[in-house]
């Protein structure tokens, strides 16, 4: 523990942390869609960071994503364009990228025990190549292992909450990336309940988000990071990913799934697959 109370979070202090953060869009151009958004395809944001297990970046994000995705198709919806804005380390809108994804592929945890909210895929060679020359960085095993996490008190999400910006037709998207700190709650606040899957409740510390067009919700920051911080002085701290952002109420609360666990498990998974292949290619 360390006596710097009240760590920043503009956007100098935060640049280590947002250059694991990615912004996910794609659009849905079904008859529904199209209907609720003016004739116009509707737009799906969301936040998202990467990870490095086993040399292979993987995007990570919120699983109840997906399961709105998979209910839109099933009513309908045509989910296309899917794209990656690296903007988080870009000192000016950019083109995002363009990529294919199955969403069939994608592996996402949704309530399947009461309370997980995770969801991954691979990124292809293109678009880690894309992301790198741009300065994304993964979180790599030593900033989410380990069992010191009492030594980083101080919690703070990063993402890319929903803006009018985001118009349809547009080449260039401009995001508000947004990084806020959290007041951290030993019990479950109002409309979000304690599942079996057991989450970690907040505050939204308002008052910490650094710029005067700050948006006035979270919308859109769901699968976002959350990383917690051991800080030093107002330029020097040292973090850990914990958790990915789920869930929020109206009184600016919200709950997020911990991150080491779910990243242990997908290490354990890769790790028998590749035994079991060696033993095949052995035999």
């Amino acid at each position: 523990m360390n006596n710097f109370e009240r760590p920043t979070v503009d956007e100098h202090f935060t640049y280590k942390l947002r250059r694991h953060l990615i912004n996910l869009m794609c659009f849905d151009s079904g008859d529904e869609a199209r209907k609720a958004n003016n004739g116009k395809p509707l737009i799906y944001n969301f936040s998202a960071f990467v990870v490095e297990l086993g040399g292979d970046w993987l995007a990570v994000t919120a699983g109840h994503i997906f399961d709105d995705l998979k209910k839109a198709i099933s009513k309908g919806g045509r989910i296309s364009n899917w794209q990656i804005d690296d903007s988080s380390v870009t000192d000016k809108p950019a083109t995002p990228y363009p990529f294919h994804l199955d969403i069939d592929s994608v592996l996402y945890l949704h309530d399947d025990v009461p309370g997980m909210d995770y969801a991954t895929f691979p990124l292809d060679a293109l678009t880690v190549m894309a992301l790198k020359n741009e300065g994304i960085v993964p979180v790599t095993h030593d900033l989410w292992d380990g069992d010191d996490f009492r030594q980083y008190p101080h919690w703070i999400l990063i993402g890319t909450p929903y803006m009018p910006e985001l118009l349809h037709g547009k080449s260039v998207y401009e995001k508000y990336i947004m990084a806020i700190q959290l007041v951290q709650r030993d019990t479950a606040p109002d409309g979000i309940e304690q599942k079996e899957y057991r989450c970690l409740f907040a505050d939204l510390d308002w008052d910490s988000v650094d710029g005067d067009n700050k948006p006035a919700t979270v919308d859109g920051m769901s699968g976002g990071p959350i990383f917690a911080l051991n800080v030093v002085n107002t330029s020097d701290y040292s973090y850990k990913l914990i958790g990915v952002q789920s869930a929020r109420n109206d009184s600016g609360s919200v709950a997020f799934c911990a991150m080491p666990p779910f990243l242990r498990a997908l290490q354990s998974a890769a790790l028998k697959l590749q035994t079991r292949s060696a033993g095949e290619e052995s035999q």
